[in-house]
C-alpha cells in the first residue's frame, strides 16, 4: 500500500524556499498521522500567492524537544531560533519532516492540476488528498 499524499499549506517565503532547494525541513506543530516516510506532500502556498507550487517526497520524519534545538535544524528549515520558538509557543516538542527530493510546479516539464469534479478548499493546516485525484506529468517524476 502507497503512503498517503497530503496537502499542505506552507507560509509562502517557506515554500519557495522548499523548491529554491535552501529548505530540507518543514517544521510542524501538528503532524499528519498518516505522514511516513516516502509520503508525498502537495505543497499550496498560502495568501498572498494562494497555489500550489510543488510536490515533495518525505525522507524522513521525527519529533525533537524545544530544550534541545541545533544548529543543522535552524539552517535546514530556514528558521531562527526565536522564529522557532515563537511558532512552537506552548509546546515542548516539534515535529519535522525531512524532505528527499522536490518537483516544482512551475518548472515547464510538470503539469500539475486536480482532475475534473474535483473540488479543493485549500486547508488550513494540511488535508489528505487521493493520488488518483491529481494529474502529474514529468517524465522524471515516479508517482
Amino acid at each position: 500500500m502507497n503512503p498517503p499524499t497530503i496537502l499542505l499549506s506552507v507560509k509562502p517565503n517557506f515554500a519557495l524556499k522548499i523548491f529554491s532547494g535552501e529548505k530540507d525541513i518543514e517544521l510542524r506543530r501538528v503532524l499528519p498521522k498518516r505522514i511516513d516516510k516516502g509520503s508525498l506532500v502537495v505543497v499550496y502556498a498560502s495568501n498572498p500567492l494562494k497555489k500550489v507550487i510543488g510536490i515533495f517526497r518525505v525522507k524522513k520524519i521525527n519529533t525533537f524537544k524545544l530544550n534541545g534545538i541545533n544548529k543543522n535544524l535552524l539552517r535546514y528549515s530556514c528558521i531562527s531560533k526565536n522564529e522557532l520558538l515563537q511558532y512552537f509557543k506552548g509546546k515542548k516538542y516539534g515535529n519535522a519532516i525531512h524532505i528527499a527530493e522536490r518537483w516544482e510546479i512551475s518548472d515547464k516539464s510538470i503539469k500539475f492540476r486536480f482532475k475534473k469534479n474535483r473540488k479543493l478548499k485549500p486547508p488550513q493546516n494540511f488535508c489528505y488528498i487521493n493520488i488518483d485525484d491529481i494529474d502529474v506529468t514529468n517524465k522524471n517524476m515516479v508517482l
